[in-house]
């Protein structure tokens, strides 16, 4: 038996049948550019209300008039509530008066000033009386200034007796309604810019760039798209979720209710490797590609088993595409014509 298995292992040696241990494997390659793909991403965003406010009042009073109803269209600057007045009223004629007095007492110093002034040339007043004239002046103007100061603040509470809408929009909410007290402070409605609202997306960091580089962007909820494009990525990454908040603006014609939820989505540029490129070598994911006569194993970072990832390869770079599952780094190899 021992000489006939020497005999057929010379006689395959001889023949050429046997492998040698340095012979070249013969492989398939693509180029890069001609595999790749784009990849449509998508994430959850939401349609936030850019006016949307409470509205208080500014002063305490019964509310006497409140004729709009929740729903309704109104204006900016039109009044909305008016309340009872009438004690801001009385407290503005009553400053009025006060300043009217001060006015004619300060006509009367200055009068009398200006006598004095004349008798102090020939030395028929005292320099203590001159003095006295002009600091009355002086008491009488800080007074009157105060008064006005006051008079404007009374002025200011007679305007707050009328809420305002501060912008157009709709009424959303009514907290209160006619006959009831307001106090400063005190939510009275609710006032919604229905037009102006934007998309609020939460994406992680590492696709901030894919974001940025897509040709279009569109947000999808029930059933309706619209296109979209970024208005401004805050420069703030959370710490626990690697997420990156971003705000865009929708450029279509119609607009989504806001507080909806749906999906912003875009394409990628043409980058992706597909994911049976993608092998396993000692714990990294990567691919092989054609380098020098030898298979060159190219580590993909952010690459997962059974998924297409990301890469920057050259548009040229050559992919091998068979025999993936027994190919090693640095192995010789040959290129298929």
């Amino acid at each position: 038996m021992k000489i006939i298995y020497r005999w057929t292992l010379i006689t395959l040696i001889g023949l050429g049948y046997l492998p040698s241990a340095h012979a070249e494997r013969e492989v398939s390659v693509e180029r890069f550019a001609d595999i790749a793909f784009s990849k449509t991403l998508q994430y959850p965003a939401s349609v936030i209300n850019l006016q949307l406010a409470k509205i208080a009042a500014e002063a305490s009073g019964r509310i006497i008039y409140f004729p709009a109803l929740v729903g309704d269209e109104v204006k900016q600057d039109q009044v909305i509530i008016k309340l009872d007045c009438t004690t801001a009223e009385l407290n503005k004629t009553r400053i009025e008066a006060v300043i009217k007095q001060l006015m004619a007492k300060r006509k009367s110093t200055k009068q009398q000033l200006d006598r004095a002034n004349r008798l102090s040339r020939s030395s028929s007043i005292s320099r203590e009386e001159l003095d006295l004239r002009e600091t009355q002046l002086v008491a009488d103007n800080a007074g009157i200034e105060e008064q006005q100061a006051l008079l404007s603040a009374a002025r200011q509470s007679v305007n707050h007796c009328q809420i305002k809408a501060p912008f157009t929009g709709l009424i959303l909410e009514k907290f209160t309604s006619l006959g009831s007290y307001s106090t400063p402070g005190s939510a009275q409605f609710t006032l919604l810019k229905a037009d102006a609202v934007e998309i609020r997306l939460e994406i992680p960091v590492y696709n901030i760039q894919l974001l940025t580089q897509a040709k279009s962007l569109s947000f999808e909820t029930s059933g309706s798209l619209y296109e979209l494009k970024i208005r401004k990525i805050l420069p703030i990454v959370d710490g626990n979720s690697k997420q990156q908040i971003v705000h865009l603006t929708i450029t279509s014609a119609d607009l989504p209710p806001g507080g909806s939820y749906g999906l912003v989505k875009f394409d990628t540029l043409k980058h992706f490797i597909p994911a049976h490129y993608i092998q396993k070598r000692k714990n990294s994911f990567g691919v092989f590609t054609s380098r020098n006569g030898k298979a060159a194993f190219n580590v993909l970072p952010d690459a997962q088993e059974g998924q297409a990832v990301e890469s920057d390869l050259p548009a040229d770079t050559l992919i091998i595409n068979d025999q993936l599952q027994l190919i090693k780094d640095n192995e010789k190899i040959i290129i298929k014509p």
